[in-house]
């Protein structure tokens, strides 16, 4: 494999690529079938009050949960089109085109956040970098959302609409878990046409984390 940086390519035209082929699906916001994020924050039991997601595309799932809660959106993408057209749509969204390991907000600034489809195909180099961000931006007592491919056995397949990318699977939320700041309170798991998946690349998951500093370094007197 070579030393390309995936993000490069995405900046460059992939994202812009993805969003041209996927744009029909977008038209009108949501798919056929409920949007399987929407569904999990309908199951958190508090309403989000400022919320960031990480793979946007044009902000549609956004402007569904925006309106639905009264919440602050805010998004990234690296395709510059999605932006441009979710600012056209979406005018109360604050979009930028961006990618997960350098965030474009202030610490602490939301009590939502989503990572939409997106880990699969970041950079292996950067996902510890990805996951200190969305730390750094998550308030404490808030909550993460993870929408993505899901195995227990990692594993690397080459992207299929370009053949210099790789997709990436394993089970992301692991990587959140491994901070006792962290707790995985749900993890529902389907297939691709929503149903129970097929095999390990059929696999997708909607896992909800909760953040709790104070519930992961609890305070213990000193011994005796």
């Amino acid at each position: 494999m070579s030393d390309i940086r995936q993000k490069d390519i995405f900046l460059a035209s992939e994202g812009d690529a993805w969003f041209v082929r996927n744009r029909a699906n977008l038209e009108g916001g949501a798919t056929e079938r409920p949007d399987p994020v929407a569904l999990a924050v309908k199951e958190l039991s508090v309403r989000p009050g400022e919320i960031l997601e990480i793979g946007c595309a044009n902000g549609w799932r956004l402007d569904l949960l925006t309106r639905e809660y009264g919440a602050r959106g805010c998004g990234i993408d690296p395709s510059a089109q999605a932006i441009a057209d979710g600012r056209r749509r979406f005018s109360t969204l604050d979009l930028s085109c961006a990618t997960a390991e350098l965030l474009p907000f202030g610490e602490a600034r939301f009590d939502l956040l989503i990572y939409g489809f997106c880990l699969y195909l970041c950079d292996r180099r950067d996902l510890f970098r990805i996951v200190a961000e969305g730390d750094r931006v998550l308030a404490d007592g808030g909550h993460l959302l993870i929408y993505d491919f899901f195995t227990n056995v990692p594993h690397r397949r080459i992207y299929h609409h370009d053949p210099r990318l790789v997709s990436y699977k394993m089970d992301y939320a692991a990587l959140f878990c491994a901070n006792p700041n962290y707790r995985l309170i749900a993890n529902r798991r389907f297939g691709v046409d929503g149903g129970a998946p097929t095999s390990e690349d059929d696999a997708l998951s909607v896992a909800v984390l909760k953040k709790n500093i104070s519930a992961g370094f609890p305070l213990r007197e000193p011994n005796p």
